[in-house]
Order: C-alpha cells, then structure tokens, then sequence
C-alpha cells in the first residue's frame, strides 16, 4: 500500500490475485481520507495484524 515498506502490510481484500487489490485501497485512503484518518486507519489494521499473526 506503500506509504513506506515500515508501515507496508496486507489485509483481507476480496479480488483476483494481481487486479491492483493493494494500490487501489492505498489511492483511495491517500486521496479521501484526511491525515489523522489515515494515521488512525494504520495504527488500527496494525493492531489486527499484530493480533492475526498471534493467532497463528
């Protein structure tokens, strides 16, 4: 998505594999969502990344 490879990761999005999945989420969240929002969007799917990866 890729603000930079620190904040880079991936979720769940319902699509064909290579279809431009990740940079269009990325294009809609930098191009609709204000600054904070985007910070509290990363800070929230680091969150639930860091719990999926508990539970494997």
């Amino acid at each position: 998505m890729s603000m930079s490879t620190e904040g880079k990761g991936h979720v769940m999005v319902v699509g064909s594999t290579g279809s431009g999945k990740t940079t269009l989420c990325y294009e809609v969240l930098r191009k609709r969502l204000s600054r904070k929002q985007r910070t509290d969007w990363i800070r929230l799917r680091n969150v639930v990344q860091k719990n999926w990866e508990g539970k494997l």
